[in-house]
């Protein structure tokens, strides 16, 4: 957890990754670690290594809202914007069956729906 915090937080970006390698040695294909690897990637400004491991993890915890969200913000930076549109809208409807998400992980509701403004669509 508390790779994901760095993560989160955008410090110790370099530590947060030995830690949570470390754990994916343990627990090989956990979906958790992959999304958290992935995000610390896209913290560090590595868009398409950090997608690879966030459709990973999608693909292991499908419709995850916080995984969709974290996929669907790497695929705008990489100008896949169908697919990030498409991803972003998941985590909203997830967002949406279970608010309680957003105890965890405040914002990530107005960061979907900022990318989908910047995409000229919305989502109601």
């Amino acid at each position: 957890y508390l790779a994901y915090f760095y993560a989160s937080n955008g410090i110790n970006l370099r530590e947060a990754k030995s830690l949570v390698e470390k754990a994916l040695k343990m627990v090989p294909g956990n979906p958790a670690f992959l999304d958290t690897l992935g995000w610390i990637l896209f913290k560090m400004g590595k868009y398409k290594e950090a997608c690879k491991y966030l459709k990973k993890a999608l693909s292991k915890m499908k419709g995850d809202p916080v995984i969709s969200e974290h996929y669907g913000e790497c695929l705008y930076k990489v100008e896949k914007f169908k697919e990030a549109s498409k991803y972003l809208k998941e985590s909203l409807e997830g967002i949406k069956r279970n608010p309680s998400i957003l105890e965890d992980e405040k914002g990530l509701d107005k960061r979907a729906r900022e990318i989908l403004k910047k995409m000229g669509e919305s989502y109601e």
